[in-house]
């Protein structure tokens, strides 16, 4: 029944069958996933099954699963995320990327983030990301956003004559005047006659942001992200 779910089954239909062989302690559910895990190393297996595979691998009690599974993790490098959450490009759910982006306090998105006309204006607006950037590229702006900085929106540090520092990005800018979008703020109207220094610096959204989250919250994250076409 449940090879007959993996080979023949929907996406989220294969995944629910590999969660369930975690929990199975019988030869057949060792062989579909030792089959399973070989298929991911080969890359004969679709990548919206790697994580699933991986996660029930790494779950499951019985002993040759655990061997296959370690065996495995030894081959990838641990200390490369684009390696190790490689596993998270495809697969997730975007209607569960989308409660992550507005509501998730670990990463904090819509804070910064404006997408289908809500959200913050501190960073880019996200609506079409999906068409400009691959899916690698949405998982190195959350990993690493000082790899490519979106032009416009790198961080600004303005000190004023009187000692008050004000950062954020520039929102606009005249001859006498200067607006810093502020996180928590919003615009800040800076008269430049008081500017005493200003300071341009990287993103200011925080790097390794990835690890805030499981490798299935970022998934779904990333398929939110990707469909905004």
């Amino acid at each position: 029944m449940i090879r007959d779910t993996i080979n023949n089954g929907s996406t989220s239909e294969k995944q629910a069958a590999f969660d369930s062989l975690a929990s199975i302690n019988s030869a057949e559910a060792g062989a579909l996933l030792i089959e399973a895990l070989n298929q991911v190393q080969s890359g004969a297996l679709p990548q919206e099954l790697h994580l699933d595979v991986l996660e029930a691998a790494a779950n499951s009690n019985l002993k040759s699963v655990q061997d296959a599974f370690q065996q495995f993790d030894k081959s990838r490098n641990k200390t490369d995320w684009k390696q190790t959450h490689a596993v998270t490009l495809f697969g997730g759910n975007a209607i569960r990327g989308e409660i992550i982006f507005r509501e998730n306090q670990a990463v904090q998105c819509r804070r910064c983030h404006m997408a289908k006309g809500d959200g913050g204006e501190v960073g880019p607006v996200l609506d079409g990301i999906g068409s400009r950037y691959t899916r690698e590229q949405i998982l190195e702006s959350i990993a690493d956003p000082n790899a490519t900085i979106a032009q416009g929106f790198e961080t600004l540090m303005v000190t004023t004559v009187d000692g008050s520092i004000v950062a954020g990005t520039r929102k606009a800018e005249t001859a006498t005047s200067l607006t810093i979008n502020t996180p928590d703020e919003g615009p800040v109207d800076i008269d430049k006659a008081d500017i005493e220094a200003t300071e341009t610096g990287p993103s200011g959204m925080p790097p390794m942001l990835h690890n805030a989250l499981t490798k299935r919250e970022l998934r779904d994250l990333i398929e939110f992200l990707a469909s905004l076409k």
